[in-house]
């Protein structure tokens, strides 16, 4: 069985700012949870996507991480 997780990284930018340290732990959690023998994906919410491929994303995902600005 393989475990899916997709990470949803919620860093943007404010006026030319900001979103690095959503980035960074996004990256940080993928590393960690790949050495685990997790599959991840992650998707920059403050970017283009596709809903269609997105919603393939979420039905396949065992887990969704939510990373968002604090």
């Amino acid at each position: 069985m393989s475990n899916n997780v997709l990470i949803l990284d919620a860093g943007c930018q404010n006026f030319g700012k900001g979103g690095e340290l959503n980035h960074y732990l996004s990256r940080l959690a993928e590393g960690e949870l790949t050495k685990l023998g997790w599959n991840v994906e992650i998707t920059l919410i403050d970017s283009q996507w596709e809903i269609a491929a997105e919603a393939e994303k979420i039905k396949k995902a065992d887990v969704i991480i939510v990373q968002t600005p604090g």
